[in-house]
């Protein structure tokens, strides 16, 4: 699948290429029952809905994507945002630091997967608390 961002320039959708889940699913499945994975991307104003921007619903797909590869049901992970800027419009939520504030219950231990990040990002590490 390919995205056109002009007329003479073509990116294939990175996410959806088989080698882009090798590192995710080198994870083992046995062990994710003491685990809650959460999916994290730079949230984008909900205003993109309205112009039909595609990055939204391509997390959700990648998200969908990994979990399916590592056999993860839907209560083992959910995908939130993060990085909001504070603008005064509203963001896509949740937010991945009020979605941990906001559980009732927590698992052993959180697997944070900065989908549209790299890892290292200092955004990252900060809403992580790394």
């Amino acid at each position: 699948m390919l995205l056109l961002i002009s007329e003479a320039l073509l990116l294939p959708l990175c996410y959806l290429l088989s080698g882009c889940f090798v590192v995710f699913s080198s994870f083992c499945p046995s062990f994710l029952s003491s685990f809650k994975v959460i999916f994290s991307a730079h949230s984008v104003p909900i205003f993109a809905l309205d112009f039909g921007d595609p990055y939204i619903d391509q997390i959700f797909d990648n998200s969908k994507l990994i979990a399916e590869q590592l056999g993860l049901t839907a209560d083992q992970y959910t995908n939130t945002w993060q990085s909001e800027s504070d603008i005064g419009i509203p963001w896509i939520k949740p937010d991945v630091l009020e979605y941990l504030r906001e559980q009732k219950q927590h698992p052993e231990h959180y697997i944070f997967v900065p989908i549209s990040f790299i890892s290292e990002h200092i955004e990252v590490l900060f809403d992580n608390d790394v």
